[in-house]
Parts: C-alpha cells; sequence; structure tokens
C-alpha cells in the first residue's frame, strides 16, 4: 500500500529599499510530497490459530487486547505489572484473570517469554508489521 505525506512550508523574504526606506514582503507556500510505504494499523491472525479454540470468552479478550498493543515489526510486548493494571482496568478483569490467562498462553504457545515483563506474540499465531519481516522473524524463532 503506497501512502503519501504532505508537509507545507511558508517562506516569508522581506526586502527594504536602502533608498525609500520602505520594506516589502514576499511570501511563497511550497508544498512537499513523500511517497512511503505504510504498514497498516491492524493485527494480522494467521490461519493456524486454532489456539482460540482451547481459549476462553475472556482469555480472547486478553490476548486480542496484548496483540493490538505489540511492538510493529517485532511482536514484542510489555506485560509489566503497570501494563497488566491497565490492560486489566480496561477490560474490567482482575489481575489473578489475567495472570491464569498468561498461563494459557504460554502452556498454547501464543506468548513466549522474553525478558522481565517483556513477552513476545507468536509469529505463527499473530503478527503486526510487514509480512517479509513476519516470514524472517519466524525464521529467526522457529527455522522455517
Amino acid at each position: 500500500m503506497k501512502m503519501a505525506r504532505f508537509s507545507e512550508t511558508t517562506i516569508t523574504k522581506t526586502e527594504f529599499d536602502m533608498k525609500t526606506g520602505e520594506a516589502s514582503k514576499e511570501t511563497e507556500k511550497q508544498i512537499k510530497v513523500e511517497k512511503k510505504d505504510k504498514v497498516p494499523e491492524y493485527v494480522m491472525l494467521f490461519k493456524n490459530s486454532e489456539h482460540l479454540d482451547r481459549l476462553s470468552g475472556t482469555q480472547i479478550r486478553i490476548i486480542i487486547e496484548i496483540t493490538r498493543l505489540m511492538e510493529m515489526d517485532s511482536c514484542e510486548i510489555d506485560l509489566s505489572t503497570a501494563a497488566r493494571k491497565r490492560i486489566t482496568k480496561k477490560l474490567g478483569t482482575s489481575m489473578s484473570t489475567f495472570r491464569s490467562a498468561l498461563v494459557a498462553f504460554i502452556k498454547n504457545g501464543i506468548l513466549i517469554r522474553s525478558d522481565d515483563g517483556v513477552f513476545i506474540v507468536s509469529p505463527l499465531f499473530a503478527f503486526r508489521g510487514q509480512l517479509k519481516v513476519n516470514y524472517k522473524f519466524r525464521q529467526s524463532l522457529y527455522g522455517y
């Protein structure tokens, strides 16, 4: 998908006539068009997302919210205590429900623990970004 970004610049030139002391202003507008590929702001769930069949309705709402918040092209998600509190408040769930959902996501291969409070959403399950990056990311994680 090709998108364009427009930027407008206004240039004002002031000239002084040394004989008469008069100042004259000239204003010029310049519009710059920058074409670039834009990654759509959505999350892709892949065909082999049968993991959803094993989850409860609340767990599905939680994983959908997690995928909305994951980083572009890396599938990383900050699930530190502060982030968990924001998600549970938004969804109206308890922290214990959220923790048990995390356990289910890890058990089903949807989430991969990366670092303290940081997880990776499996690129076999969902991705946010360019597909060619997803394929490279899958290769680095799973070898295929």
